[in-house]
């Protein structure tokens, strides 16, 4: 008990910093318990290390677990929550991921234990094992979805200078190793008695080096403007509150109608729609400025506003791909078509989600693989000013690389965070949508259908929201720009 207890105890730090966004500093408090932890039973037999390690990475897994299991009944297809079969694939998709959490950090433990015998207690504590961590959880992103989702480093995104620090250098594995290596500094400061010459030296190096590396964090966060810039069109932002309308053309649906005819009042330049506006799935051939009237109503199409918006659209080919357009006056100007699928979602199922979840009835969505195609993807206008991307396509480093080399100021992420139900997904997709924003020097508008819109700053600070069951519209352009609630 007194060796699990350290370990508990900085599982609970993990989650509370996680999982609450004003709880991000418990961030640094992960560590010394569990450098604790650690030093009693690194002595000890290395297959008993091993499976310290391995009980250490499934508390790990343990606490990221239920909000994302918090999901709506049609995700488990007809299954109920007493059945069987889903019982029996719940635990065996959990047996999969423990081993993997588990022997990843199992090494790590083992590997500290190896290398603890030939470099000296300081330098270990402080560079060495953070170093180890960051490995680690980058092996398990690539195991598992490549996906920016599961690192101690997260809980620093609520901090404007360590997201402009993420931009610098490296990203998400940067915050985790600042995280880190922060517990590793204050475990020494407590542990290292009496603080002789060498012990002192090393402490004070490790504490001028992140000092200074903080202050440039605020240099950078303090130089990025929230001016939005004169010559950016003003937008915008539709969030229904309802999954999808009932009635078409949707400028006289009862949820979209009452939004539409407000944000055209305003005049703006751009209408965005948040997350896909028709259901069914529309074949390629389809598409025309008829089928844009009879889905949109003729009052969007006649307008000068660019309209943004999503569907699912079957190629000539027979795969489906998830395809955001710009609409000038019934014309198409620019389209993306979805590169990046989340690893669990209402249309397709992915990663070791597949053999957790059914396939719904309807269909599957196939990601669009640039190098496939003659044609680029990723610029909604012809100007350049917007770039596109849908859903959680933000949670991928891919994603990142593919905005920077745009260069468009704009980015618009139209999506929805269903099937979750959880607050917690709600706020932690928000606090990705920051992050990438920071990193990739945009602004960037976000429509989500039921929650959380935004407009988010190229630092990555939010200027206008919705939350999460809200109806309305957010207006932005010159100025502060606001919100109309309905």
């Amino acid at each position: 008990m007194r060796t699990f207890l350290p370990f508990l105890l900085s599982m609970v730090f993990f989650g509370l910093s996680y999982w609450s966004g004003p709880l991000w500093f418990l961030a640094f408090f992960i560590f010394p318990p569990l450098l604790f932890g650690m030093r009693m039973v690194v002595s000890k037999a290395v297959f008993t290390v091993f499976l310290w390690g391995a009980f250490v990475g499934t508390l790990f897994l343990l606490i990221g677990l239920p909000p994302l299991l918090d999901a709506e009944s049609e995700v488990f297809g007809a299954a109920t929550a007493f059945d069987p079969k889903l019982i029996a694939r719940v635990l065996g998709i959990f047996a999969v991921a423990a081993g993997i959490f588990g022997g990843v950090f199992g090494i790590m433990f083992v590997a500290l234990k190896l290398v603890a015998r030939k470099i000296p207690h300081e330098p270990l504590i402080l560079f060495v094992f953070p170093a180890l961590w960051v490995v680690s959880e980058l092996v398990i992103r690539v195991v598992t979805f490549g996906f920016d989702w599961w690192f101690v480093g997260i809980p620093l995104v609520a901090i404007g200078l360590f997201r402009e620090l993420a931009g610098i250098f490296l990203g998400v594995p940067l915050l985790s190793f600042i995280t880190v290596f922060s517990g590793s500094i204050l475990y020494a400061c407590c542990v290292f008695r009496p603080l002789t010459r060498i012990p002192l030296f090393y402490i004070s190096l490790s504490l001028f080096g992140l000092i200074i590396f903080f202050l440039y964090g605020v240099m950078l966060h303090e130089r990025i403007s929230a001016e939005y810039p004169a010559g950016l069109p003003s937008v915008a932002i539709i969030q229904p509150n309802v999954k999808f309308p009932d009635t078409f053309p949707i400028e006289r649906d009862e949820n979209y109608g009452p939004l539409i005819k407000k944000a055209l009042t305003r005049n703006v330049q751009t209408i965005i729609f948040s997350a896909q506006i028709v259901s069914p799935v529309t074949t390629e051939s389809k598409l025309s400025k008829d089928f844009w009237t009879q889905t949109l109503g003729k009052t969007l199409i006649e307008t000068d506003a660019t309209v943004i918006f999503y569907i699912p659209v079957k190629t000539e080919g027979g795969i489906i791909l998830q395809t955001m357009f710009a609409l000038q006056h019934g014309e198409v100007v620019g389209k993306y078509k979805k590169e990046i699928l989340f690893p669990v979602s209402d249309y397709r199922p992915g990663g070791f989600y597949k053999y957790l979840f059914d396939k719904p009835v309807g269909y599957s969505i196939t990601p669009f693989v640039p190098a496939d195609a003659a044609e680029k993807n990723g610029l909604l206008t012809p100007d350049g000013i917007f770039a596109a991307a849908i859903c959680n396509e933000p949670f991928s480093p891919k994603f990142l690389n593919r905005i920077k080399r745009m260069g468009a100021p704009i980015l618009v992420v139209s999506g929805s965070d269903r099937p979750f139900l959880s607050n917690f997904i709600f706020r932690g997709t928000l606090r990705m949508a920051q992050l990438r924003a920071t990193e990739a020097h945009v602004w960037l508008f976000r429509a989500y259908k039921t929650g959380i819109s935004a407009i988010i700053s190229p630092g990555g600070d939010i200027v206008q929201r919705l939350n999460r069951g809200e109806r309305g519209v957010i207006y932005f352009g010159e100025g502060a720009g606001f919100v109309e609630k309905f």
